[in-house]
């Protein structure tokens, strides 16, 4: 994965690091759909999820790709999975949605703006 080293060569502190993806998140919602932490049902999901900077701050690769390429996906998009909802045949695995206010409220408590 790209980030960490993204993160070290511009210098990024988890204080930017972590504003930046609550933008991101944001851009999330507006876009895409509702924004997950480890989404476990189908490939394309990835594009809802803001990057987990606790992992991405470790900068051990084998926690990091653990984390981003461990999942075996069931489906390889969406369509694929609400076809498999609608006919009873899949139960949703994905539980970790992001609370954007609490997402905020972090932040908020950690350094005291969102700006």
């Amino acid at each position: 994965m790209m980030m960490p080293a993204y993160v070290q060569a511009f210098h990024i502190t988890r204080e930017q690091f972590d504003k930046a993806n609550l933008k991101y998140t944001y851009f999330i919602i507006e876009h895409q759909s509702a924004p997950c932490y480890e989404p476990q049902d189908f490939a394309d999901q990835e594009m809802a999820e803001p990057y987990n900077a606790d992992i991405i701050y470790t900068f051990d690769n084998d926690v990091i790709n653990d984390y981003y390429l461990g999942i075996d996906y069931p489906f390889m998009n969406e369509y694929q999975y609400l076809e498999a909802l609608e006919a009873g045949t899949y139960q949703t695995r994905t539980t970790k949605w992001v609370d954007v206010d609490e997402m905020e409220a972090e932040i908020l408590a950690k350094y005291g703006s969102l700006d």
